[in-house]
């Protein structure tokens, strides 16, 4: 069993003069990711790795949650995470280590809540990610194929 822990960044400055690589969290999506971070430090989570897109509101998203939760998560930056395809995060998923068990991915709309879609087996029909909206996919893996996922709770 793996468990993918998929993070939509926070809510971030709108465009106006800043490219979008540098936009940067507003005071909400900080608190949003405080908020977040207490839920995951009460139900004592850890993650075995994080991977991060290189925009500046992911980082901010994933280093302030993983400051005030799990601090000594070690953290990827990848730039295949910004703004990606659904391919993109999959391809990131499956090269991920045989041993890395539970694995954070900070990205971006609408990749992550169409990867989330993809792999839940449940029946509760889409989900759209709002900003610091987290998911937990407990995926059901073939040992036999390194990351070949059958549908995910």
């Amino acid at each position: 069993m793996k468990t993918l822990y998929l993070l939509r960044h926070a809510e971030a400055e709108k465009r106006v003069l800043l490219e979008d690589l540098e936009r940067t969290l507003t005071e909400a999506g900080r608190n949003q990711v405080i908020d977040l971070a207490k839920k995951i430090k009460k139900q004592s989570i850890n993650f075995d790795i994080a991977l991060c897109s290189i925009s500046q509101r992911t980082i901010e998203t994933c280093d302030a949650l993983l400051e005030n939760s799990a601090p000594k998560t070690p953290v990827e930056r990848r730039a295949s995470l910004y703004n990606p395809s659904i391919e993109d995060l999959i391809s990131n998923i499956e090269m991920l280590d045989n041993n890395v068990n539970s694995a954070l991915i900070v990205s971006h709309n609408p990749a992550i809540s169409e990867l989330r879609n993809l792999l839940s087996s449940e029946e509760s029909g889409l989900t759209y990610f709002n900003p610091a909206d987290m998911e937990i996919l407990k995926l059901d893996i073939d040992p036999k194929s390194h990351f070949a996922w059958t549908g995910g709770t």
